[in-house]
């Protein structure tokens, strides 16, 4: 705190209700230390926090960010779901409809996680921390912590939704389709 400026002692009074730890600790955050402005106006947290073995740490964003903890999340019911899904559009006639395979599903589903969350941060996009790879049914990603809770999230509302996912496929099968993004701090 302290390197952000924030005195140990500084009085915090907040009043909430229905919001999950999470928010709780960026609402906390902000409130103690507002988030700086970069040269493009854009708002930029000062303080983040991460969770590891049930302990939490809350430390400057550019220490936190450069903490990137490898997550494995098994997405073996989203990639199930994914083929399904590509498996009932109706063949467009001017297109040679493949069958999709697991692998292609996979790389649909890193490519929209990397569009999605931190587009510049991804190795495979050019950026120095996060990466992913796919091994059976689990991505094993390596990302900021808030990065891993903005995953978490998208990967839960794919599991939520109601409708076909929205992934982007290979181009012999169907049209690009992008995924809305979750809040930070979810």
């Amino acid at each position: 705190l302290t390197d952000a400026g924030v005195p140990r002692a500084t009085p915090v009074k907040l009043h909430l209700w229905d919001v999950n730890l999470g928010q709780a600790l960026t609402i906390l955050l902000t409130a103690v230390c507002p988030p700086a402005t970069d040269g493009d106006g854009q708002a930029t947290p000062r303080l983040g926090y991460t969770v590891t073995d049930n302990v939490v740490t809350v430390s400057t964003v550019g220490a936190s960010n450069r903490m990137t903890p490898t997550v494995v999340y098994n997405v073996r019911d989203l990639i199930e779901m994914h083929i399904a899904g590509s498996n009932d559009t109706a063949p467009d006639p001017q297109r040679v409809q493949a069958s999709l395979t697991h692998t292609e599903a996979a790389e649909a589903l890193g490519r929209n996680l990397m569009e999605g969350i931190a587009p510049d941060s991804w190795r495979q996009n050019g950026g120095a921390l996060g990466s992913y790879g796919y091994f059976g049914g689990l991505l094993v990603i390596r990302q900021t912590p808030e990065n891993h809770r903005e995953i978490a999230a998208l990967l839960q509302k794919l599991r939520d939704a109601d409708k076909k996912i929205p992934w982007s496929t290979p181009a012999a099968t169907q049209p690009v389709a992008q995924p809305g993004t979750p809040a930070a701090g979810q």
